[in-house]
């Protein structure tokens, strides 16, 4: 696994997802997890993301 951002192409259609949840599965922040509640989720190290991950 790289370290790094990774960028992701959108969709040329929309899904509709009930559900999403995400969870950090190695690094520093391993285990931390987030349920999406609204249309966007965000990931990142501000205070007022979603997920917030450490910045070592």
């Amino acid at each position: 696994m790289t370290q790094g951002t990774t960028p992701i192409e959108r969709a040329s259609a929309h899904l509709p997802v009930r559900t999403l949840r995400v969870e950090v599965i190695e690094g520093p922040d391993a285990g931390k997890s987030a349920v999406a509640e609204s249309e966007t989720f965000v990931v990142g190290t501000a205070e007022d993301n979603d997920l917030v991950l450490s910045d070592p």
